[in-house]
């Protein structure tokens, strides 16, 4: 598994994870940043998936500088979270490997 972009998936993985999984704090924190504050108030509709709104905002209005400081946020909370399954990707795509290996030798004899 190449793993020159890990950085930037552990990245992704915890901002899904924010997005998906806020707390009353973590949306307090998001809140601050005027930017993210605009778009929850005028484009977020709670009756429907909100972390969906979240990423459609995140990719559509909202500034480089409020996108890096959105992801500060969520490696802070969930960092250690998004690394280790990112980590365990890695070691499930071996044994895979290795079981679709086992069978391709099974097949061949």
């Amino acid at each position: 598994m190449n793993t020159e972009f890990s950085k930037e998936i552990i990245g992704m993985r915890a901002l899904n994870l924010l997005f998906y999984n806020y707390t009353t704090e973590m949306l307090n924190e998001m809140l601050s940043i005027r930017e993210f504050k605009h778009c929850w108030e005028n484009y977020v509709n709670l009756e429907e998936q909100t972390h969906m709104q979240i990423w459609d905002f995140f990719f559509n209005k909202i500034s480089f500088k409020t996108q890096t400081r959105l992801l500060e946020i969520s490696l802070k909370h969930y960092g250690e979270e998004a690394a280790k399954h990112y980590s365990t990707a890695i070691e499930t795509d071996i044994i895979l490997q290795e079981h679709i290996k086992k069978h391709d030798n099974l097949k061949k004899k």
